[in-house]
């Protein structure tokens, strides 16, 4: 059976989430996770390691609807963070480096009560909770467009963490209704089957597609 948003099984895999990027953090991995409505379309290897090398700890797709003009220009770099912090950071997709285990902890812990899913709230959203508390953004200047200078520093300033561009990881939204990829003649990285209707037979469509 489906386990449809605010059921408990919907919970359920909320932390076992949270559990298993913990236990992967605990073995001193650093891991790109991947929800199954999730499609890769090119290898994302070379880029992921390019951001792991300026020294990013945490990378994170969002639910934003659209890319800056810094991000379409260098298709290699990260988001700018003033374009792209107000969009919540996606737990569908996104990468932590060993350095991240206090965070993963700690998410684990704040989804124990069932409060954390009460109210239409989910995993996604305690997670944006503690990475944004305490949190840095860089100052923005237009003399330097290197990944590294749009690294955030989050989580009580313990962690460096990166915006995946909606131009090279888009969301359903983005991809399939905007249709920005062709319109700006993108290849994307990925694309996640977000903000998506008819639930798991509206996804089986859109991967038809």
């Amino acid at each position: 059976e489906e386990a449809k948003w605010g059921s408990p099984g919907f919970a359920q895999m909320g932390r076992t989430k949270a559990r298993l990027a913990r236990d992967l953090l605990e073995l001193n991995a650093s891991f790109l996770f991947a929800d199954v409505d999730m499609v890769l379309l090119r290898d994302p290897l070379p880029y992921l390691k390019l951001q792991l090398h300026v020294g990013a700890e945490l990378l994170f797709h969002t639910d934003g609807f659209g890319p800056s003009a810094h991000a379409l220009s260098h298709p290699d770099s990260l988001e700018l963070p003033k374009h792209g912090w107000g969009p919540e950071l996606n737990t569908g997709l996104f990468l932590m480096r060993p350095s991240a285990l206090p965070l993963a902890q700690a998410w684990c812990a704040a989804l124990r009560s069932d409060a954390a899913f009460a109210n239409w709230k989910n995993d996604q959203q305690s997670l944006n909770e503690l990475v944004r508390r305490g949190a840095t953004l860089p100052p923005s200047s237009p003399y330097n467009s290197s990944s590294q200078a749009q690294l955030i520093s989050v989580y009580d300033g313990s962690l460096r963490l990166g915006l995946l561009p909606t131009s090279l990881w888009p969301s359903g939204h983005v991809f399939f209704i905007q249709r920005q990829a062709r319109l700006h003649g993108l290849r994307p990285i990925a694309v996640h089957l977000t903000f998506q209707n008819c639930d798991q037979s509206g996804k089986r469509h859109r991967i038809r597609e």
